[in-house]
């Protein structure tokens, strides 16, 4: 796990919210505190679709999500906090424990996170890795932080 403070608020908030930078991770949650709380729960509704129409996933992608926190956000006081939770879709986690010599850790991972909180006071933003049971070795959280990190600054976000 990595925490690291973002000195450059308005050019991440502009990455997370105007641009596609974030738009492959899945939205795990999300709220937003103004004068009243946002909650978004990001999971699908399955319900809600045909069953031809159901989504594979269990979450929304923050595509999708995206253009209602901008609409929140949007204006001239800015929020008391906010907290996003995103997450690595399967492909991505295919794809970064697929890499020779860590395949052996994509029976072990169940998620890789990205937890973003926004208070007045600062930007944080931290990673996580969840696996199916306790996990001695650290070699699966080493490589997803790396991977994120790398993200974030490929980005020049960090």
């Amino acid at each position: 796990m990595f925490s690291m403070e973002i000195t450059d608020i308005r050019g991440f908030m502009n990455h997370l919210l105007s641009k596609d930078t974030f738009d492959h991770f899945l939205t795990v949650e999300a709220s937003i505190q103004m004068a009243v709380t946002f909650h978004i729960d990001g999971s699908w509704n399955k319900d809600f679709f045909d069953s031809e129409d159901v989504p594979s996933s269990t979450y929304a992608p923050w595509k999708t999500i995206r253009p209602v926190m901008h609409q929140l956000v949007k204006g001239r006081r800015l929020p008391s906090s906010m907290k996003i939770v995103l997450t690595l879709p399967q492909t991505s986690l295919n794809h970064l424990f697929g890499m020779p010599g860590e395949g052996e850790f994509r029976d072990v991972i169940s998620g890789v996170h990205l937890n973003i909180l926004y208070r007045p006071k600062g930007l944080r933003v931290t990673s996580g890795v969840a696996g199916h049971g306790f996990l001695m070795d650290r070699r699966p959280e080493q490589a997803a932080d790396e991977a994120l990190k790398g993200f974030l600054k490929k980005k020049g976000i960090c």
